[in-house]
């Protein structure tokens, strides 16, 4: 015995319709969907003019088959000798460095000490292998773009450092994942 709704509609018919909107919402073979992850992870000791500094650094872009991106990641960066600890608070922009191909510019904002919301622009180039001391992190925080986070006054802290990386590692990751 076939099973109605109220409304006339079969089970079965409803069954099928399900079914086929599933089919003909999937990717067609060699059209599979992918959700692109582009990232930068590493780590390591920085050495810059009057000083050196260890961070961290994780930074992603998801782009999904709907081409909605989500960036998200985590930076500290710890300079040595001064108990100056700069942590990322949200990580809002990822960009390719023009002329780098191996070069990204991640933009959001960080706490200094724990306080404050300042903008910050690290650009981190992945140019050598593991302690090649090829790689290049050069970070601003404070406002380096002019564009202060809502409600912030950006001239009230303001750091720059950039060098190359004496041990540790950057490294660019880029993943293709298929939807299947």
């Amino acid at each position: 015995m076939e099973g109605r709704s109220s409304f006339g509609f079969s089970r079965r018919a409803g069954l099928a319709v399900a079914l086929a909107s599933v089919a003909l919402a999937r990717p067609q073979v060699g059209f599979a969907a992918l959700i692109m992850q582009r990232g930068m992870v590493g780590g390591g000791l920085v050495k810059f003019d009057g000083g050196e500094a260890n961070f961290s650094l994780l930074a992603t872009q998801s782009t999904f088959p709907d081409n909605h991106t989500v960036v998200v990641g985590s930076i500290l960066w710890v300079e040595s000798g001064t108990n100056l600890s700069l942590e990322s608070i949200t990580v809002t922009s990822y960009e390719n460095l023009p002329d780098q191909e191996e070069g990204r510019r991640i933009k959001g904002t960080m706490s200094a000490n724990g306080e404050g919301l300042f903008p910050f622009v690290l650009e981190v180039v992945d140019a050598g292998a593991p302690g090649s001391g090829e790689d290049t992190i050069a970070l601003a925080v404070g406002g380096p773009d002019g564009t202060p986070a809502a409600g912030v006054d950006a001239k009230s802290f303001h750091y720059q450092a950039s060098g190359h990386l004496e041990s540790g590692d950057i490294h660019d990751v880029d993943l293709d994942i298929a939807l299947d």
